[in-house]
This record gives structure tokens, sequence and C-alpha cells, in this order.
């Protein structure tokens, strides 16, 4: 058996490394600069988009965002059954009446006589059934900070909400 030197491997290894810079790579594949703002530039961003979050488009977010503020509003104002209206079916406890009570006793009172902001980005997640969503996160501010999350995903063609909880 023939043993190469470290040297001659070390030759080889140099010469292929040479010999890979000046061609290049030829893979016929090429790089076109695109304007992020021209037709393929948004389709680009759009796919990426749609990829971070679950199939979901960029144009859908502000649906999905704006069902989180309604359901932030109904608990500002107290309104428990319309917050009960736009929480997923699947979400509901075996009773009848248990979410109900923990809106009433839980959630609405973090939300009374505070002003609350919202953080402007959402994050992409989902469900037990594989279903896409977005998560939307903000604050209370007046008596006591409360950092919150609402979960929203599309059901049987419709937003609703799925959850809301104390963001850690």
């Amino acid at each position: 058996m023939r043993m190469i030197s470290t040297v001659t491997h070390s030759r080889v290894l140099i010469t292929l490394l040479g010999i890979i810079l000046l061609t290049g790579c030829q893979s016929n594949v090429h790089n076109i600069p695109v304007s992020p703002n021209s037709e393929t530039g948004r389709a680009i961003r759009e796919m990426d988009y749609m990829a971070a979050h679950g199939g979901i488009k960029p144009s859908e977010e502000p649906d999905y965002r704006a069902k989180a503020v309604e359901f932030i509003q109904y608990a500002q104002a107290g309104n428990v059954d319309q917050m009960l209206a736009v929480t997923s079916p699947q979400s509901s406890a075996t009773e009848s009446d248990s979410v109900h009570t923990v809106y009433a006793d839980q959630v609405v009172p973090q939300f009374q006589n505070v002003t609350v902001t919202r953080n402007p980005k959402s994050a992409p997640i989902h469900d037990e059934q594989n279903h896409s969503g977005l998560m939307f996160t903000g604050t209370t501010n007046g008596k006591k900070p409360f950092p919150f999350d609402v979960a929203v995903y599309r059901e049987d063609g419709k937003l609703v909400v799925s959850n809301i909880r104390k963001h850690r």
C-alpha cells in the first residue's frame, strides 16, 4: 500500500482549491438582481412570508389582527357574550359556562380602565389540528401592567380567537 506524503496531499488540495477559485462554480444558476418593488420582488416576499407563517398571506394578517383587537375591545367593554361569540368552539371547555366564568372573572378585570398597547408584529402558531394561526401580543397599562398573547386561527372559514393568556 502506498502512502501519500502530507506535503503531496497538501499540494493536491491547494491545487484543487486554486482551480475552483479560478473557474468558479459552474452550476448554471445565476442570481439575477430583483427589485423588491417589482412584481417578482413582491411575489418573493409573499412566498417568504407565507413559508414563515404557515401559508397565511401577508394580505390576510390585518384580518387576523382585527379579530384579536375586536376580542380585546369586548374585554375592555366587559362584554363576555361577545368575547364568547368570537371564541373558537374548539376552545370551549366541557362545562358550557366555564369559559364564560374564566373570561368574566379573570380576563375582563385585566382590561378594565386600562390602556392597551399592541406589538405591531405577529408570530406564526399552529394548534393541535395543525391549523395555522397568528399570535398577537400586547400589554395593558394602568393599575398593574399585564402582558398578554391572543391566538387567532381560521376555523371553518371563520377567524376565531382560540386563546388568551398572560405573556411569558
